[in-house]
């Protein structure tokens, strides 16, 4: 599980930050992470071992691993290539009357 993922601190931010690239940022106050493990030891039949025997049931555990951060910024970036010649020659009315329709795949229909 992850918590704290309601602290974020700034609103999404998307900047220009070269003549191709974009930039966003999220900043949250604290970000904790969950892991839940279930183990269970079951009986052996060497002499050495721990637990010994087939009467036994064995032993279960539940443990949580927990890591928490605070004050975490993440930058992402992105770089833009398009040809512009080949963007200047792309029909948009073909792609909306499509037989896959691009409105359908939009909007999931």
């Amino acid at each position: 599980a992850i918590l704290g993922l309601d602290s974020i601190t700034s609103d999404i931010s998307l900047k220009t930050i070269g003549n191709h690239t974009l930039q966003a940022g999220w900043q949250w106050q604290e970000l904790t992470a969950q892991v839940y493990l279930n183990m269970k030891l079951e009986p052996s039949t060497k002499e050495d071992a721990m637990l010994q025997g087939f009467t036994s049931t064995g032993i279960q555990e539940q443990v949580v691993l927990e890591v928490g951060l605070n004050q975490i910024e993440i930058l992402a970036s992105a770089l833009l290539l398009l040809e512009e010649e080949l963007l200047g020659q792309l029909e948009l009315g073909s792609l909306l009357q499509s037989s896959q329709g691009l409105m359908d795949c939009l909007l999931g229909v």
